[in-house]
C-alpha cells in the first residue's frame, strides 16, 4: 500500500512538473509585441487604425495620413548616438535625390531640442522633406518596437512597411537609390 501512495505520489508530481514546463514554455514562445507590430504594419500599413500625429521642432502638427502618396522613412535616432551621428549625412543625400518621393521623419531621442537644432544645422541638414520630431517619453519607440538606435521603418506609397533597419544604414549607396526607386 505503501509503494502504491508513493507511485501515486510521484506520478503527481512529475504531471504537475510536466504541466508546469509546458505552461511556462509556451509563454517563452509567445509572438512579441514588436513582432505584432510588425505584422500590422505590413499588413495594414501606417494609414489604416489610429491616426499618428506628430509635433515638429517649430510646433506645426503633421498628421501621418497628409504624407499618403510618398515613401516615408521614420528614423529613430539621438545626437549622442554615434551610428545616428555616422549615417546622417547619407540620409541628407537620399532626401536631395528624392525631394519630392521621399519624406524623412526623424525621430529624436534627446531631451534637448536645442541639441537637434544644432547637430541639424551643423550638417546643414534642413530639407523640405525632413520632418524633425522629438520622442522623449520613448511612446512613440514603444509603439513601434524600437529597442536601439538608430532604427528605421521604410513605407511605401500606401503606407505599407517595405523593410525595418537596425543599425546604422549608408542610404546613398546605388543599391539604396535603386531601392527607393523602385518604391
Amino acid at each position: 500500500m505503501k509503494v502504491l501512495g508513493l507511485f501515486l505520489v510521484l506520478g503527481l508530481s512529475i504531471g504537475a512538473g510536466m504541466f508546469y514546463w509546458n505552461s511556462r514554455t509556451f509563454e517563452a514562445q509567445a509572438v512579441p509585441q514588436s513582432y505584432k507590430v510588425l505584422d500590422d504594419l505590413e499588413n495594414k500599413g501606417i494609414y489604416q487604425g489610429e491616426e499618428l500625429i506628430l509635433r515638429d521642432l517649430d510646433g506645426k502638427v503633421i498628421s501621418l495620413s497628409s504624407l499618403k502618396g510618398k515613401v516615408v522613412i521614420l528614423s529613430f535616432w539621438a545626437t549622442w548616438c554615434e551610428p545616428c551621428v555616422e549615417e546622417f549625412p547619407s540620409f541628407l543625400k537620399l532626401l536631395d535625390e528624392y525631394p519630392e518621393k521621399v519624406v524623412l521623419i526623424a525621430i529624436s531621442h534627446d531631451y534637448e531640442e536645442k541639441d537637434v537644432r544644432e547637430f541639424v544645422e551643423a550638417f546643414k541638414g534642413y530639407r523640405k522633406n525632413m520632418i524633425l520630431t522629438m520622442d522623449k517619453e520613448k511612446a512613440l519607440s514603444k509603439a513601434f518596437g524600437v529597442d536601439r538606435l538608430p532604427e528605421g521603418f521604410i513605407f511605401n506609397k500606401e503606407g505599407k512597411l517595405q523593410k525595418k533597419i537596425i543599425g546604422i544604414q549608408d542610404w546613398a549607396t546605388p543599391n539604396a537609390i535603386e531601392f527607393f526607386k523602385a518604391l
